[in-house]
Formats: C-alpha cells, sequence, structure tokens
C-alpha cells in the first residue's frame, strides 16, 4: 500500500498538478498543414485542465508572434483572483520536426525544461484545441500528465457549436473530457490588439 501511495505521490509532484492517468501519452492526430503565421495573435483560454501554474488564474490569455527564425514568441497573462495583479510568463515555441509543424514545444523562460504542445485542430479564426502530455518516468508503474486547452479568438468563447465539435473531438481521441473546467473571463482588463 506504502509503494502504491509513493507511486501516487510522485505521479502527482512530477505532473505539477496537471491531470495524471496510468499509461504513457497517446500517438493523437494533430492539425494537418499547421500555418503558423495564420495562429498568431491573441488566444483566449475558454476551457481547460487544471494546472498549478493556472491556479487561481482568471482572464487568462495567450498573445503569439512569429518571430524571424520561424519561432512563436509566447506571452501567457493571467489575472490572480485573490490578489488582482496580473502575470505573465514568456516563452518561445517550436517544432522540434519540420515535418509535423503542428507538433511544438514551449520553453518557457522559468522553466528548465520544455513542454509539448501540440495543436490538435484549429481554424485560426475561432477555436484551437491544444494537447500536452508528458510521461513521468519517476513513476514505478506507467504514468503521465495531461492538460487540454479550448482556446477562443473572442474573449466571450467560440460560441455552443464549437465548443460542442471541440469536445466531440477531444472524446473521439480517446481523452477526458470530464476534466474540462471553463475560464472565468468576465470583467476582465482591456487588451491592446496589434
Amino acid at each position: 500500500m506504502a509503494l502504491v501511495f509513493l507511486s501516487l505521490l510522485v505521479l502527482f509532484v512530477g505532473a505539477s498538478a496537471q491531470v495524471p492517468g496510468f499509461g504513457t501519452c497517446p500517438e493523437v492526430p494533430v492539425q494537418q498543414d499547421f500555418q503558423p503565421d495564420k495562429y498568431t495573435g491573441i488566444w483566449y483560454e475558454y476551457e481547460r485542465y487544471f494546472a498549478i501554474f493556472e491556479a487561481f488564474g482568471r482572464c487568462t490569455y495567450a498573445n503569439y508572434t512569429l518571430k524571424p527564425n520561424g519561432r512563436i514568441n509566447v506571452v501567457n497573462t493571467l489575472t490572480n483572483s485573490l490578489t488582482g495583479s496580473t502575470n505573465a510568463a514568456h516563452g518561445e515555441a517550436y517544432a522540434p520536426d519540420s515535418s509535423s509543424p503542428s507538433k511544438l514545444v514551449v520553453q518557457f523562460d522559468q522553466s528548465p525544461v520544455p513542454g509539448p504542445y501540440w495543436v490538435l485542430e484549429t481554424d485560426y479564426d475561432h477555436y484551437t484545441i491544444i494537447y500536452s502530455c508528458s510521461n513521468i518516468t519517476t513513476s514505478i508503474i506507467p504514468t503521465k500528465a495531461e492538460i487540454i486547452w479550448i482556446l477562443s479568438r473572442d474573449r466571450a468563447g467560440p460560441g455552443a457549436e464549437l465548443v460542442e465539435h471541440a469536445e466531440a473531438l477531444i472524446e473521439r481521441l480517446g481523452l477526458r473530457v470530464r476534466y474540462l473546467m471553463k475560464i472565468d473571463q468576465t470583467n476582465c482588463p482591456s487588451i491592446e490588439h496589434h
């Protein structure tokens, strides 16, 4: 019993409180013909799994800009619901394998390890579905830590029909919809669009 508890504790800590699960990360289909230049701009969080690095976050959004070297500059901003302060995380996204441009990794300034950022599907104008999964090698039992985001170009969300479509796709891929939680995007500071 102690061994099981220790494995679960390692899983939880190693996963940075993303959604843990048994087994290894699945190979899921991603967006075909991904176009980074069309993907840039502001994306608002509509739904996501819990993640410790976004705990107490509201009004969360990402701003992506294309760099001259083809990589994507990433600025993720959130407002702390307890303090009202706004915090930003800066990083860079790139595709390690040029034959899979929608299988990005993101390296944040404050993180020593890049994280997966797979674009499962996007229409570039209304919504995108992002999947991140990391295998946890410190556990005795094969385990993984997953997080899914549904992002929208509109702070109010992509609309009921697109949310339904996104959640159906997530389920079809064998991923877990039940852990998605809606993000508070009300009474947020205004953003300058460039």
